[in-house]
């Protein structure tokens, strides 16, 4: 080993020698390059003591480059900042010793932007070494304003933007200053330079003192005035308009989510009007450049989109008087009239589309809907015929007349709200362009390739308390549970106002009709005459389907399958007598039959039961195939006792025994449910048959009780079985 460090060490003698030390020929030389990629202390320590020479051709005066040689200097700077990124400890510390020479650039007559490049990747390699690197440079006087001759340079704003986020020093202001100061000469290079090291301020660094200048209303005004001016190139007005952005966006930050009635909110609007912003702000320009846009240019300028893009901040900041302001300014209507003229400028609409989106959702979400009102009651957007718009108000529209539906009176700004739904409701322009977005809205509602004609099959809704998990066991089972379910919430759906017939033969021969109107409540043989039951029983009804035919599904489930549909309505006096006939048939033969058909579905269940899927129908399809209820059997019941649901005849004879998931504690049969026939109809029964004394929380703990082929027992489940127990 000691003898390949004493060769190596020879050769680079050698090439030190024939190179005369000059650090240029030697990184031409592949050997060299060789033995310090290798690491080879030689070759280090050689580089170490030259660092200097690396300076100089990185930063090499091209004016005294010939052409010739350009493209070797092009190589050299490529191995050296190899040799750099190495980030070999003695290289390093002599670069902190040389680096300030990248600032003599700024007295150069011609510096090459790629200069100003290696110049700023060498002050972010120090910068992450020591920051006090970077602060001293603060004790040479004006160091920051004689970068601004420069600043139309990219590097040399990304190195200004450095010099921003350590601390905080004068000189950072003075720059600042200066540069707003010659704003209106800069070139457009400068101005969107310039521009990058406020909004760098503003957005990323935010040191508050840097920030309080730049808010400060003597800028408001310098930049106000800029905009206002038409011989001024128009990048710098878009950049100045740029800044207004800004520091409105800063306002708004805190600004944007208060509410109006709450205490502590007055104290941060009396702040925000007693800011320079709020005392300096003339809106009044911004109406006159959008004015002048309208009535003389042919297209959107880029200084019109940033107008907007400050509306859009003023419009949240949660101040009625500043709101005012804008709309006493006609701004909005100078918008609208804008978005209708150049109905084109995608840009330009995409910013006015995202405010009025803004608008809409917090008129949608308790917040004061001052634009909303204007835009609908005064501005008339409904009536502009813009396509984009005219989707976002029937959105709009729609989830308003829920919230109102839902939440009424209780909103915080009712009024405002029922105002603006009754003006989109007389408005004869809207409702016509309501009806078309409506027709393309059924036009566009299959997707591509799909047969509109073709049965769809609904998607099951889970009505009931169980977990992801679980229905997707359930489903995996082949269980569908809002068919099996008997305590469905009937209000889950919306009943529609039309009259369902569904004509079927049922197995007492009779074809009943089924209406969904009160009149079939009112020809119950129940009584449904008291106030909360009424309600109850016509939750029930308005689903089409009655607890008979939902609780036929559970026995179909369980086994008790028939083979002819079966549909019972209570709103049939003719049907009753029909039935009354049937249950008068002979009890011997009838048991007899019982017994047979029991026996076959018990051990054909599994094969025969068809799948859910199949079962699924639309509501307003008659009913063909509906599994029909087994008459023979007069009662059963299903027994919870210990860990076991038993399903029992009214001999007391075990049809079946599952086991369910019930707590440990429970260690005695607590209920019953009863499905019982009577004499006219089948009804349900429940009662408590037993509970243990530490059982204090009954109705929490039935909960956990699950049902054979359905869901679990909710509270509510308990209050309609006590229900159909008081009808008897």
């Amino acid at each position: 080993m000691f003898q390949t460090q004493a060769s190596s060490q020879k050769q680079i003698e050698e090439i030190i020698t024939h190179s005369q030390s000059n650090l240029s020929i030697m990184l031409n030389i592949e050997q060299f390059m060789e033995y310090f990629r290798d690491n080879d202390s030689f070759a280090i320590e050689f580089i170490s003591r030259n660092v200097k020479q690396m300076f100089d051709i990185l930063f090499v005066d091209y004016n005294k480059v010939q052409a010739d040689q350009l493209t070797i200097y092009s190589d050299l700077i490529t191995k050296i900042f190899e040799i750099i990124d190495q980030n070999l400890e003695p290289i390093m510390k002599q670069i902190e010793i040389y680096w300030e020479i990248i600032f003599d650039l700024r007295w150069r007559a011609v510096t090459p932007d790629t200069q100003w490049g290696i110049a700023h990747k060498l002050f972010l390699l120090i910068k992450e070494r020591d920051k006090r690197f970077v602060i001293d440079q603060f004790q040479r006087p004006n160091f920051l304003v004689s970068f601004l001759p420069l600043i139309y340079i990219n590097s040399v704003a990304q190195i200004l933007v450095i010099f921003y986020e350590f601390d905080f020093h004068q000189q950072q202001l003075d720059f600042l200053k200066a540069g707003f100061d010659r704003f209106q000469d800069f070139d457009p290079c400068s101005a969107i330079n310039f521009t990058f090291i406020v909004h760098e301020i503003m957005i990323r660094i935010l040191n508050e003192t840097q920030i309080a200048y730049v808010i400060k209303g003597e800028v408001l005004k310098k930049m106000l005035s800029i905009i206002a001016k038409d011989e001024i190139n128009v990048i710098t007005l878009k950049n100045a308009a740029h800044i207004l952005s800004l520091v409105s966006n800063y306002h708004s930050m805190d600004m944007q989510n208060i509410q109006l009635d709450e205490p502590e909110t007055q104290e941060i609007i009396n702040n925000f009007r007693n800011s320079e912003f709020f005392q300096t702000f003339d809106i009044k320009v911004i109406a006159k450049i959008l004015q002048q846009t309208l009535s003389d240019k042919s297209k959107v300028s880029v200084l019109i989109i940033k107008l907007v893009e400050i509306i859009d901040n003023l419009v949240r900041i949660t101040d009625i008087q500043l709101w005012e302001r804008i709309d006493k300014a006609n701004i909005m209507e100078l918008i609208l009239s804008l978005m209708h003229k150049f109905n084109r400028s995608d840009i330009f609409i995409s910013y006015v589309v995202n405010m009025i989106q803004f608008i809409f959702e917090r008129a949608l979400n308790d917040f004061h809907p001052y634009w909303a009102t204007k835009l609908i009651i005064k501005n008339k957007i409904h009536e502009k015929h813009h396509s984009q718009i005219d989707k976002q108000i029937y959105q709009f529209e729609q989830k308003l007349s829920l919230k109102l539906i839902k939440d009424g009176e209780f909103l915080p700004y009712f009024d405002y709200l029922k105002q603006i739904e009754e003006e989109l409701m007389i408005s004869h322009h809207w409702r016509a362009i309501k009806l078309h977005l409506m027709r393309q809205e059924e036009r566009h509602k299959n997707k591509l390739g799909e047969d509109p004609s073709s049965p769809q099959i609904e998607d099951k809704i889970i009505v009931s308390a169980l977990d992801v998990e679980e229905n997707k066991y359930l489903e995996q089972d082949g269980i569908d549970e809002s068919a099996n379910n008997i305590f469905i919430n009937c209000q889950t759906f919306q009943a529609s106002k039309l009259n369902y017939r569904e004509i079927t033969k049922n197995i007492f021969e009779t074809i009943p009709i089924m209406s969904a109107d009160v009149d079939s409540e009112s020809n119950s043989e129940s009584s449904y005459n008291e106030s909360e039951q009424s309600i109850e029983n016509k939750n029930i009804l308005d689903k089409p389907g009655d607890a008979l035919s939902q609780l036929q599904d559970v026995f179909n489930s369980i086994g008790l399958k028939s083979n002819q549909p079966n549909k019972l309505s209570y709103s049939d006096s003719l049907d009753r007598d029909k039935v009354i006939k049937n249950r008068n048939l002979s009890n011997s033969s009838n048991n007899e039959e019982q017994k047979n058909l029991f026996m076959d579905s018990s051990l054909k269940h599994e094969q025969d039961a068809p799948s859910p899927i199949l079962q699924r129908r639309n509501s307003l399809q008659p009913v063909s195939n509906v599994k029909k209820l087994n008459k023979n059997f007069e009662e059963f019941h299903i027994d919870f006792l210990n860990n076991h649901k038993i399903l029992k005849k009214d001999d007391n004879s075990i049809l079946k025994v599952d086991e369910i998931d019930f707590e440990k504690e429970y260690k005695q049969q607590i209920m019953e449910v009863v499905f019982q026939k009577s004499d006219k109809d089948i009804v349900l029964k429940t009662k408590l048959i037993e509970q243990t004394k530490q059982d204090i929380n009954f109705k929490k703990k039935i909960e956990k009780v699950e049902d054979i082929k359905f869901r679990q027992l909710l509270e509510k489940d308990l209050h309609f079985l006590e229900f159909l127990k008081n009808q008897e």
